[in-house]
């Protein structure tokens, strides 16, 4: 009898849609997209939030100009609020102070979640196993990459309107809004960059959230610095939360310091792309150590050893913590009973907790007093 001819199995249909979004790159920026879209919530509602209630809680509270100047006056000099906040400009209006609260507390948050959406692109996808599922068919390292980041540019465009609707709709003008939601956001690319080149540089995702993290760190130290030292405010030009304060929202804008996050970005994703495509999928530039000497320090119980297993990220943790406490001591310190205003002290005061600016009596004096 003759041999049954095999017949090949049918290629699969490619729908119309797929094939006009994109085809595989197309397809690659979706997946991307829809992976990180927690975190892209999280982030959204805390821009759109924070962007709305700083403008109307300002109206609410100072109420009148003789209020206003007086804040400026007493908290735009205050040298633990420009720890938090940065340098203020024209803090007596609306605008002027919305750019100095938000742009100084967004502008960190986008730094975070640039370090955060590009490690889970990059280094997380690689650890999980799936970017060399993906490199198994006809995509190239090339288009990965710029699909991964891709997928963060959309998100940053979704945090952008997210912060110019909570502007907007708190009262701001529209052109304002838009750009001082343009300021916040032109952080994130920048550090979008550095994680991609944390990414390349560590063998592991935890050790490229620590890279990124400590990046973040420290350019929030030189900010910090410049707005808090005298004769060091050039620092501000070294640190890319800097480059969002030089921006200058409503209080006298420079749209040409846009070009220091744009350079900075390119050359940052450019070279954590020749160095993705020079080395092998799953490595790092760091070489992952595969024998050490023996440690047993807390390997007595599994807790102890789940208390081992985490001391860096509670070490990091912790100092964090200690730092923003430090933070606010400072500012307690520093603000005084004709800072606060009338209705702020009539509200604690209904709550039962005294004055806020009374400090709590302790000792033994306290109790004979």
């Amino acid at each position: 009898m003759p041999a049954a001819k095999a017949e090949a199995p049918p290629r699969p249909r490619v729908h119309r849609g797929a094939r006009a979004a994109g085809g595989p790159a197309g397809a690659l920026i979706g997946r991307a997209f829809r992976d990180a879209r927690t975190l892209t919530v999280v982030f959204t509602y805390l821009f759109v939030v924070y962007s709305f209630v700083q403008p109307v809680g300002y109206r609410r509270v100072y109420t009148t100009p003789a209020s206003r100047e007086a804040f400026a006056r007493s908290f735009a000099t205050n040298p633990g609020l420009r720890l938090l906040y940065g340098e203020p400009h024209n803090v007596a209006t609306v605008a002027g102070y919305t750019a100095w609260r938000v742009g100084g507390v967004l502008a960190i948050a986008a730094a975070i979640f640039g370090v955060l959406a590009a490690v889970r692109a990059l280094r997380g996808e690689e650890d999980a196993g799936r970017t060399e599922l993906v490199l198994a068919g006809i995509v190239s390292r090339r288009t990965v990459y710029l699909s991964s980041m891709a997928a963060i540019g959309a998100a940053t465009l979704i945090l952008w309107a997210a912060a110019f609707a909570g502007f907007a709709v708190g009262g701001l003008p529209v052109g304002g809004s838009a750009y001082l939601a343009l300021a916040t956001a032109s952080v994130i690319p920048v550090f979008a960059g550095i994680g991609a080149l944390a990414s390349q540089i560590a063998p592991a995702r935890r050790i490229a959230l620590e890279l990124g993290g400590g990046a973040v760190g420290l350019f929030l130290l030189l900010r910090v610095v410049a707005d808090t030292a005298s004769r060091a405010g050039w620092l501000r030009w070294a640190t890319p939360l800097g480059w969002a304060e030089e921006l200058r929202p409503f209080t006298g804008a420079r749209p040409t310091v846009l070009l220091l996050p744009a350079v900075a970005s390119v050359v940052l994703l450019a070279i954590a792309a020749q160095l993705g495509a020079a080395r092998d999928i799953g490595s790092g530039l760091l070489p992952l150590r595969g024998s050490a000497e023996p440690r047993l320090a807390l390997l007595s119980s599994p807790a102890a050893q789940a208390l081992r297993s985490q001391a860096a990220s509670l070490i990091a943790w912790a100092g964090s913590f200690a730092m923003f406490g430090f933070i606010l001591g400072v500012v307690a310190g520093s603000v005084s009973p004709a800072d606060v205003p009338q209705n702020i002290e009539r509200q604690f005061a209904k709550l039962g907790s005294g004055s806020i600016t009374t400090r709590p009596a302790t000792g033994p004096s306290s109790s004979s007093s």
